[in-house]
């Protein structure tokens, strides 16, 4: 892998108040820097005097050690510091990483202590670039063909960027499944997918035109399926858009806080309470949502009339639209004005307010999807409801994340062009125009399969 010859150092976690803040250094002087600025607490040795001073640039890959931080101006944070040499560690080359008391100062500063020694401030993404899947010694040649750092694909790099964003449980398996390049995860299908027409290419050559045949059409269903794992993926690492429409006082925001656990938001009999909008992040089945509460659609003046025209950009704005009625009433003329603003494919709708009288049906030919009967309030019918806002996720949820998922837009991209191709494969080889046309579509297949990983 080609490498920058510069030092680089990043703030590798979030800014603000917290248990850790991380500093990351990597590059040919990010040990000699390092030992620069450390001072290891230094420990007593059994006869009672004290152990020397750690050198970094001289201590085992791998190393953690206890001390403090200084610049010239003296002391700066009480810190723990890993180091790596070159090729003992992810990114090949000396990587050092500062573990300080979170919060923003302390990090800050350890930081700029780096850049005055001349690290050039860096990114995430630059980091990742460098880095690469360390193999450690102890592994049978067999498994691995030898001791090497492998460098990360496109796949596994794109899963490492999208890991500290990841909401959910299930999400962060699904990204280290594909991160570790495991078999069955996406990067090995794709790259036994690339082997695959290879091999079909060199039997065009050989003149073994019908087991090339046979072979080609096999390509289109791996890849369909692949394809068609595209939505579950893409909604794990962007969470879908929710939101929650209707009149006022139909219960939105008590329904909000219901699915959200908490009261989050204040609900009052008065009509019109919810003036802005509200966003929080819920879990269903792993499944990360973004939810939001809005004001109640009715023509209105002042304030409440902003907060109303928000709303109604986020309801066409969202990926599915949680529409309450209330059970206890007829539909009003104003509310049947607002179902026409609405994508009816993304709707579903609910009765609310079960526990208050009989409930009122809907007609079906009103929405799709048969509405949900809850009670925001008691609590009941909210499993009904969670499980209709993942619906079409349940069957991927339960096949697991251990598997090949595509989970960017650049993947999808990709191998939808390739199932293009695929499919236009002939599905017999019969004189020598047709194999030098199918010749021509496997190079473009494997150009595609290869710009995938």
């Amino acid at each position: 892998m080609q490498r920058s010859n510069d030092t680089i150092a990043l703030i590798a976690t979030p800014l603000g108040e917290g248990g850790i803040g991380v500093v990351q250094v990597s590059g040919p002087q990010a040990l000699e820097m390092a030992s620069k600025l450390f001072m290891s607490k230094r420990a007593t040795s059994a006869s009672g005097g004290l152990l020397p001073e750690i050198d970094l640039t001289k201590a085992p890959s791998g190393s953690l050690f206890y001390g403090t931080i200084h610049d010239s101006k003296g002391l700066i944070d009480e810190v723990l510091v890993s180091i790596w040499r070159a090729n003992g560690g992810p990114t090949g080359e000396g990587l050092v990483e500062i573990n300080c008391h979170g919060g923003i100062m302390a990090v800050r500063k350890t930081l700029e202590a780096f850049l005055r020694l001349g690290a050039r401030e860096g990114s995430w993404e630059e980091l990742l670039e460098r880095t690469t899947l360390y193999v450690p010694g102890g592994i049978p040649q067999e498994t691995i063909g030898a001791r090497c750092n492998v460098p990360l694909d496109l796949v596994q790099k794109e899963a490492m960027l999208l890991l500290p964003q990841a909401r959910t449980r299930l999400a962060v398996k699904m990204l280290l499944s594909q991160y570790q390049s495991a078999p069955g995860g996406l990067s090995h299908e794709v790259r036994k997918l690339e082997e695959e027409v290879k091999r079909l290419k060199r039997q065009i050559v050989g003149c073994d035109t019908s087991e090339t045949a046979v072979g080609a059409r096999r390509a289109a269903p791996l890849l369909e399926a692949l394809v068609n794992s595209s939505p579950f993926g893409l909604a794990l690492v962007n969470p879908l858009k929710v939101t929650i429409a209707g009149a006022p006082n139909v219960g939105k925001s008590t329904l909000f806080n219901a699915l959200l656990g908490e009261d989050r938001v204040l609900v009052h009999h008065e009509p019109g309470t919810t003036r802005d909008y509200i966003i929080e992040f819920i879990s269903i089945e792993g499944m990360p949502l973004e939810l939001i509460d809005t004001a109640g659609l009715r023509e209105a003046d002042g304030v409440e009339r902003v907060g109303v025209g928000w709303a109604r950009e986020l309801h066409q704005e969202a990926d599915k639209v949680i529409l309450v009625l209330d059970a206890s009433r007829p539909i009003t003329q104003e509310e049947e004005g607002f179902f026409s603003t609405l994508d009816t494919r993304k709707v579903i709708p609910v009765l609310n307010k079960i526990d208050v009288g009989a409930t009122r049906r809907v007609a079906p030919t009103l929405f799709p999807l048969p509405p949900c009967e809850v009670s925001a309030l008691e609590g009941k019918g909210l499993d009904g409801l969670r499980r209709m806002l993942v619906k079409e996720f349940l069957p991927e949820i339960e096949k697991g994340p251990h598997r090949p998922i595509v989970f960017t837009q650049r993947q999808r991209g990709l191998l939808v062009e390739a199932l293009s191709v695929a499919r236009e494969l002939p599905r017999d080889i019969s004189d020598c125009f047709t194999a030098s046309e199918v010749c021509e579509k496997l190079d473009k297949l494997e150009v595609l399969l290869h710009k995938t990983i």
